[in-house]
């Protein structure tokens, strides 16, 4: 007779039984069901060194999952020492995949000139370099379809250095592009200055003759942007091609919207 066991056994399909110890919790699977989830950057607002806050607590863990797991020193991200600045709040950065602060190496002399001020790649800062916050290249589907499915039909940029923009005048880059990934090629770039005035929504969309129109919106499904800041949202209305939208502060090069 088969001595009791203090387990449970549970037969594989080979044959071999596993034994699970009381109380035994099978893994977790990480919850990425945000929409902007596995694009290499921590959206979480509860994970300090986010990105941005567009995702629900929880819901972007394996983007995440790098933030938390960079926060023990200057070069503790996995990236760290890869030949590649991936500090989000480094203009000039190639990625977002890192903590700030967690892969210096990689961007020392990239980051921030003796001054204090951003070290922008073509230029000086905007608004005598007071300004900060900027959206790098995001690509926009023409898949009519996926407007209809969110807040007000437009996308949300993402922010760094903030939250939402600091009230001032930038430069938008927009050109095309085919959709084949996060660093799909952008050509046939344009360029426009706008300024944003605080406490403001605007609107950037794109059409089929290769302009992209900007104007305020009040977009009351939205947060309201922070007292003194502004926010933009982009929609694409070319059917035929996916377009790229990148915003910096006006004096940044062209350089600091990544690849």
């Amino acid at each position: 007779m088969l001595m009791a066991m203090r387990g449970l056994a549970c037969a594989t399909a080979t044959g071999v039984a596993l034994m699970l110890a009381p109380g035994f919790v099978g893994p977790v699977r990480a919850d990425d069901s945000c929409r902007w989830a596995n694009d290499g950057e921590c959206d979480d607002p509860t994970v300090p060194g986010a990105v941005t806050g567009v995702c629900a607590p929880g819901t972007d863990s394996t983007d995440c999952a790098n933030v938390r797991a960079g926060s023990a020193g200057p070069n503790s991200c996995r990236f760290a020492n890869d030949g590649e600045c991936d500090d989000p709040t480094v203009p000039g950065h190639v990625t977002a995949a890192c903590a700030p602060g967690t892969d210096q190496n990689d961007c020392r002399g990239q980051g921030v000139s003796g001054g204090g001020g951003p070290n922008v790649l073509g230029g000086g800062g905007g608004a005598g370099g007071a300004l900060s916050t900027y959206s790098p290249w995001r690509r926009i589907t023409n898949d009519q379809r996926q407007y209809a499915t969110q807040p007000g039909g437009v996308l949300a940029l993402h922010v760094y250095n903030g939250m939402t923009f600091q009230a001032g005048t930038y430069t938008i880059h927009h050109g095309y592009t085919d959709g084949s990934g996060p660093h799909s090629p952008i050509w046939n770039i344009r360029s426009e200055t706008v300024t944003l005035s605080p406490n403001t929504q605007y609107v950037a969309r794109a059409d089929r003759f290769g302009d992209v129109s900007f104007m305020p919106r009040d977009m009351p499904m939205y947060p309201r942007p922070a007292p003194g800041t502004a926010m933009i949202y982009a929609r694409n209305d070319d059917p035929t091609s996916w377009r790229a939208i990148c915003v910096v502060p006006q004096g940044w090069g062209i350089g600091n919207c990544g690849p």
